[in-house]
């Protein structure tokens, strides 16, 4: 339990909370396995990744500012605003993720409360220029080579165009034997 003189703390650009009390501080640190089955009943795993770090906090708030600190605490998630939590370890850059509050007759001048904060990691975007590569270029230049072009019909719009049904040559070669076969059998027609 956090209490006295060296009281647990959220701060925020905007200001800091103090708590009266806090009874638990729960850090998490998780973190995503790939699993895939294979023969034989196994799993085979071939990535992992760390989940941001969360950290339960339940505690009290007391005093004549109660209401105020409830306000900066929500305001503070609302906004979502980046916030430093000091209490038994001291964790930075982390959002408000759940806000639970208890009002009830047992603390007249303040509020139970649960909080869930999660880490977060903020990208910064960065432009930078390269120079062009020539080979790249080459490749993905608009000219085509000679023999490709000769090997690839233009390009022409003729519009919706119905298929043709191609002569086989079954009947090519069933023409061509009657012809044949009308010539042996009556050689004076030529």
């Amino acid at each position: 339990m956090i209490s006295g003189k060296n009281r647990a703390k959220l701060i925020s650009d905007s200001g800091s909370v103090e708590f009266s009390v806090v009874s638990e501080e729960r850090p998490s640190y998780t973190a995503d396995v790939t699993e895939y089955p294979i023969e034989g009943g196994q799993q085979y795993s071939d990535h992992v990744s760390n989940r941001p770090i969360s950290v339960s906090i339940e505690g009290i708030v007391t005093g004549h500012d109660a209401s105020t600190k409830l306000d900066n605490i929500r305001f503070w998630q609302e906004k979502r605003l980046s916030v430093t939590y000091s209490g038994r370890g001291t964790y930075r850059n982390f959002i408000i993720k759940e806000f639970r509050v208890v009002e009830d007759v047992s603390i007249g001048d303040g509020f139970r409360f649960s909080l869930v904060l999660q880490e977060i990691k903020i990208a910064i975007v960065k432009t930078i220029s390269v120079k062009p590569d020539p080979v790249l270029e080459k490749i993905v230049s608009n000219t085509v080579p000679a023999q490709t072009q000769t090997q690839v019909a233009p390009i022409s719009n003729r519009g919706r165009e119905q298929p043709q049904p191609a002569m086989s040559r079954i009947r090519v070669s069933a023409v061509v034997g009657v012809s044949i076969l009308k010539s042996i059998l009556n050689p004076w027609s030529r």
